[in-house]
């Protein structure tokens, strides 16, 4: 069996917290446990001195995992490496860049004015500056925004649903995932992680259930 580098399940300590663990870090800690993540980074080429290889159609793999280098799953990334390894799907041509390359300003101002478009989703990733002209109706302006907006926020986060998942229980379902990995059944699953509770195999399964649902299409 491989060794991903994970905790121990049965120590709730070694686990990211909810409340001192970015977003993009509980991405990654689902994502470098997806075995489809991981079967791709064994079959990929090793670079020698390096912790990260290439995947054999690149295209397809930022498309899929949004990162353009494999990077060992049995690394821990912090948010500041996250930050610069993870790329929205269209990162080629994002929506964004699309509407700056429209903008009429030539040479070197046109450069700077995609620049600080990128820079301002960069410093606060989820927000977005949009301008409207207020001498001209706002019907039109709204449509277009709306358009615009949408495909942005799908390119950064997917589909939307009316609510994102709270990370109360993402510490268990990391647990969860890693507890399966090592062989443990359900049954020993419940009782480590509610002791004293009675909790019943199938709490366990549900929780398995939703963990795996939860690695497999991370809403960010």
């Amino acid at each position: 069996m491989a060794d991903w580098g994970v905790p121990d399940w049965r120590d709730a300590s070694a686990y990211p917290k909810a409340e001192t663990t970015a977003t993009r870090e509980w991405w990654w800690e689902f994502t470098r446990r997806r075995p489809d993540y991981r079967r791709l980074w064994q079959g990929a080429h090793p670079l020698e001195g390096e912790t990260h290889r290439y995947a054999p159609d690149v295209d397809e793999f930022r498309l899929k995992f949004e990162l353009t280098l494999i990077h060992d799953p049995a690394l821990a990334l912090s948010d500041w490496d996250l930050k610069f390894y993870r790329h929205p799907k269209n990162y080629s041509r994002s929506p964004r860049e699309l509407l700056a390359e429209r903008w009429s300003k030539p040479g070197a101002e046109k450069a700077a004015a995609i620049a600080e478009h990128r820079g301002r989703l960069a410093e606060d990733e989820g927000h977005l500056l949009y301008n409207f002209d207020l001498s001209h109706p706002l019907g039109p302006q709204l449509e277009q925004a709306e358009r615009y907006l949408k495909l942005v926020q799908e390119e950064l986060f997917g589909k939307v649903g009316p609510r994102r998942p709270r990370p109360d229980n993402w510490t268990n379902f990391l647990r969860v995932l890693d507890g399966r990995d090592a062989g443990a059944s359900l049954a020993e699953i419940a009782v480590v992680l509610w002791p004293g509770q009675e909790k019943t195999p199938q709490s366990a399964r549900d929780t398995f259930d939703a963990a795996c649902a939860l690695r497999d299409n991370f809403p960010i």
